[in-house]
């Protein structure tokens, strides 16, 4: 997967997402909590935004959220 592991400033949550085109791509990222205050579920698109990952958006580079692997710190 292209991109960045992400911010680990902060309160974050981390999750594994894949790449969509090439679902074999997985990555451990860490992102920030959704700027809507609702929980990050499996199924969610992220998207790279500079060097961070968060809510899709227009980012043109994003993933799949596949696992919760913690929530809020």
């Amino acid at each position: 997967m292209v991109g960045s592991e992400g911010s680990r400033s902060g309160r974050v949550v981390r999750v594994i997402a894949e790449n969509p085109i090439h679902p074999n791509l997985k990555r451990e990222v860490d992102v920030p909590p959704r700027e809507d205050g609702l929980d990050w579920m499996a199924g969610q698109e992220i998207g790279l935004h500079g060097s961070i990952w968060r809510e899709r958006d227009g980012a043109k580079v994003y993933a799949t959220i596949t696992e919760i692997v913690n929530g809020r710190d």
